[in-house]
């Protein structure tokens, strides 16, 4: 533990420290509501791609970033003592990227350090056992790495905390096959060791492409599990971007759209919900639950824009009017519109309409389902 405050670490393992730095930045920032999505990934991370690392970054709080700071720190600094900066740093950009693209594969998006830091535990136990100048990982350490392991999956399992356990199995893979490349091993161990390492990257980059396929029949149940999973914590943006691959395969399903409208709206993606909405209800124009979720949220977006955009304003209510016409809501709204850009007959038109309308019910979204409450 002497070696953990030694000063000149610093300026000898500089990669290590700039992870460190960029991850207290980044995590406070968080922290402090400073909007940070374009670091963090999502289904569409190929259209990103610089978030398979930067997702690393961002901590949930505090503690998370001080159990994983201190791992870092103890186990990155060690190797790049040992294998010097450039080489360091390309073996984190694998552990990083390789542990964040299994993490959205087979779950959700995740954030935090801790599937490079698994991906170090399993390269230096592989390697510490064939070469001593790489020997850290005591017993004890193995016992606690592993022991926290299983004991995230079943945190996970009951519901008590959302774990990136994907991310931490699947930098630990990568990290003990590449200690198995590195080590001094038969050339035919460390052949396939490569050969595995390799297949693994492919695999978890490559998933999107692969999901389709080895699922078939059954992607869009997948689909909108993932979705659920996702919206069930709070992670709009992820919810969003796996229902807009299942759009990208079953775009004739009116659900489908659906859904994606829902979760943009609980992203305050007024625009990008309108714009599923009416995909929805071009394909299902009868169902009574897209109508009334497709006015609810053209009401909202004009009554967003009432101060600023008046053409907009009144084309969102007419919109929504067409959509359920007993809006007393949207009638008012619309007559004041009118009223400020001098169509006084057409205000007064709407006013009428609205004095014989009454208060609406309308759909509202909650997660991926709708419930009737009535408007606020």
């Amino acid at each position: 533990m002497k070696r953990l405050f030694e000063f000149s670490l610093v300026k000898r393992c500089p990669v290590t420290t700039c992870t460190i730095l960029l991850s207290v930045v980044v995590s406070v920032a968080y922290w402090l509501h400073v909007s940070i999505g374009l670091l963090i990934i999502t289904e569409n991370w190929p259209l990103r791609p610089w978030t398979l690392l930067t997702t690393m970054l961002p901590h949930i709080d505090p503690v998370h970033l001080v159990f994983n700071v201190f791992w870092i720190w103890i186990l990155g600094t060690f190797l790049e003592l040992r294998l010097r900066p450039l080489k360091t740093a390309l073996i984190y950009v694998i552990l990083a990227c390789g542990s964040a693209a299994a993490q959205i594969a087979i779950s959700r998006s995740g954030v935090g350090l801790s599937g490079l830091i698994y991906g170090l535990f399993g390269m230096l136990w592989m390697l510490g056992r064939v070469n001593e100048d790489f020997r850290i990982i005591q017993p004890s350490t193995f016992v606690v790495f592993v022991g926290w392991f299983l004991a995230c999956i079943v945190l996970s399992a009951t519901g008590l905390m959302i774990v990136a356990n994907a991310a931490h199995g699947g930098g630990m893979l990568l990290g003990v096959l590449m200690g198995l490349v590195l080590g001094q091993r038969p050339a035919y161990l460390r052949w396939s060791a490569a050969a595995g390492l390799v297949l693994c990257l492919l695999t978890a980059v490559g998933w999107q492409v692969i999901e389709p396929v080895v699922f078939r029949q059954n992607l869009k149940p997948r689909l909108i599990q993932k979705a659920r999973r996702a919206q069930a914590v709070g992670d709009h943006a992820s919810a969003a971007a796996v229902l807009e691959k299942l759009v990208r395969h079953e775009g004739h399903d009116p659900q489908a759209w659906f859904s994606l409208a829902l979760a943009r709206q609980s992203m305050h993606d007024a625009e990008g919900a309108l714009q599923a909405f009416d995909m929805a209800f071009a394909l299902a124009p009868a169902d009574v639950n897209i109508r009334g979720a497709y006015a609810a949220c053209a009401l909202d977006a004009a009554r967003s824009l009432a101060s600023s955009r008046i053409d907009e304003t009144i084309r969102l209510c007419r919109l929504s009017i067409n959509l359920e016409p007993a809006q007393m809501e949207a009638w008012v709204l619309l007559g004041e519109a009118l009223e400020q850009i001098g169509h006084d007959e057409e205000a007064e038109h709407a006013g009428r309409m609205a004095s014989a309308s009454t208060p609406w019910f309308v759909t509202r979204p909650v997660g991926l389902l709708v419930v009737e409450q009535p408007r606020q």
